[in-house]
């Protein structure tokens, strides 16, 4: 997909915007990461990727260890591939609300997973991430 359809996704105006701190519910300032979900039937890889300029993200759905779906998106090229990483973190977790299935999403990004735990980032786009994830909590995991 092209950068206009990513941003009806993620809201890409945010990736540069901060809140303060005061503003996010405290529920919603340190997230808990679940362990891995031992029964459930999705595993979904994310990566975000820079090259030549152009940055995008994919997200690879597994049904029961056999590819299921897959989703590409590039965005703008301004963005960083820290923005591609947590893009493809809320699209998975996004993806598991909407469809309402337990899924354990698997990313090498540990920068992302720093980001998400943090309760101190006032990052707007980091922060809407962080919701996707408190909302899909006894959907997702992360590891």
């Amino acid at each position: 997909m092209h950068s206009i359809e990513a941003q009806l996704l993620l809201n890409i105006n945010k990736f540069d915007k901060f809140i303060r701190t005061s503003e996010i519910p405290p529920e919603k300032k340190i997230i808990e990461l679940t362990g891995k979900i031992n029964d459930n039937t999705y595993d979904v890889y994310t990566v975000g990727s820079r090259i030549n300029n152009e940055t995008g993200f994919a997200v690879c759905i597994f049904k029961n260890n056999e590819p299921y779906k897959d989703f590409l998106y590039k965005l703008n090229p301004t963005n960083s591939v820290f923005q591609a990483e947590l893009a493809a973190i809320g699209f998975a977790a996004g993806w598991a609300l909407e469809h309402n299935k337990q899924v354990n999403i698997h990313t090498d990004s540990q920068s992302s997973i720093e980001a998400i735990k943090s309760a101190e980032l006032k990052s707007e786009f980091v922060n809407s991430i962080k919701e996707k994830i408190y909302s899909s909590r006894l959907l997702v995991s992360l590891t």
